[in-house]
């Protein structure tokens, strides 16, 4: 809905919704509206064409009203163009949660010296994790890796809260999370250190919202990239 001062022919406010049970009667057209935000007119010149108070169909871009895309949390676009890692850090520990991984556990970042960003466990598999903003990370973190591996070779990994997570008769990798690209970086022996990316979770993300995964699915999408 459209509201427009008739003196000046300015939008004085805008509201978006959805209209529910369209009935007719007559020339007459009856509806039930529920109305989601109320939008400041100064924010979305799309408005700027409408000359009359009253009610008006969205006509827009599909990309605008795409359903994944309104499904999706705010801090998700936060995550594909932030330049700052502490906040790239925070906003995929977030992420992984939202996948239905529910032992997502963060080393502190001022007791991390050495470590990784952190830790989580699904079902059998393990992963140790790390977060980076640098396409060029190879170049420093290196041993880095090579600790991660060796760290999740062991039969079990203190986390915080002084929790032990055993790595025995299970799958174990090392993710370095970036912006870049899907790969493998290393394999020694079973373990893999992959590097896997934010839009590589924000996909399966969707893929949780549009289909049944359960427990299994779910690792097998995890490990797939």
């Amino acid at each position: 809905f459209i509201k427009i001062d008739d003196s000046n022919q300015k939008i004085e406010k805008v509201w978006e919704g959805e209209v529910l049970e369209i009935s007719g009667k007559g020339d007459k057209v009856y509806f039930k509206v529920h109305l989601e935000r109320e939008i400041e007119p100064n924010d979305d010149k799309y408005y700027s064409n409408y000359k009359k108070s009253g009610w008006y169909i969205l006509e827009e871009p599909k990309e605008r009203l795409d359903p994944l895309k309104l499904l999706e949390p705010l801090f998700f676009e936060e995550l594909r163009e932030t330049h700052d890692s502490k906040q790239f850090e925070e906003y995929g520990y977030y992420l992984l949660k939202l996948l239905g991984i529910n032992q997502v556990y963060k080393y502190p970042r001022e007791n991390q010296a050495g470590l990784p960003d952190g830790v989580f466990k699904i079902g059998s598999l393990v992963v140790v994790f790390d977060f980076t903003l640098h396409s060029d990370y190879l170049s420093k973190k290196t041993q880095q890796i090579d600790n991660y591996i060796n760290l999740i070779t062991k039969s079990s990994i203190i986390v915080p809260d002084n929790i032990e997570i055993s790595t025995v008769n299970g799958k174990s990798e090392v993710w370095i999370i970036t912006r870049s690209q899907n790969r493998l970086i290393k394999q020694q022996e079973n373990i893999k250190a992959r590097e896997v990316t934010i839009d590589f979770l924000i996909d399966v993300y969707h893929k949780r919202l549009k289909e049944i995964i359960g427990e299994e699915g779910l690792i097998k999408f995890l490990t797939s990239s």
